[in-house]
């Protein structure tokens, strides 16, 4: 077996609404993720920091489960805006529990 064997099958170039939807969602999941670990801190204390940090991994391996990759090629708008929502409600906590 080679190493070329081992390589996904190319599909064809992405657009520009699909590149900039993947850009969106990977900073929305690598702010939410910070923000998630910084309200269980603030929250909790380092435990609670632990218990985000474990959100984290828990949410990112719910995501690759769900479609395959941790990127895929297909997002909606809708489920950028979703998480979108979900940062600004982690924003609000944050900031409440501050």
């Amino acid at each position: 077996m080679t190493h070329s064997q081992n390589l996904p099958a190319t599909t064809g170039p992405t657009t520009v609404s699909q590149d900039l939807l993947a850009a969106g969602m990977g900073a929305l999941m690598v702010l939410g993720g910070g923000l998630l670990v910084l309200f269980g801190w603030a929250w909790l204390g380092f435990f609670g920091g632990l218990l985000g940090a474990g959100g984290v991994f828990a949410a990112g391996a719910w995501w690759r489960n769900k479609h395959g990759v941790l990127f895929p090629k297909n997002l909606t708008g809708g489920a950028v805006g979703g998480a979108a929502a979900l940062v600004a409600l982690l924003t609000l906590f944050f900031f409440m529990a501050v």
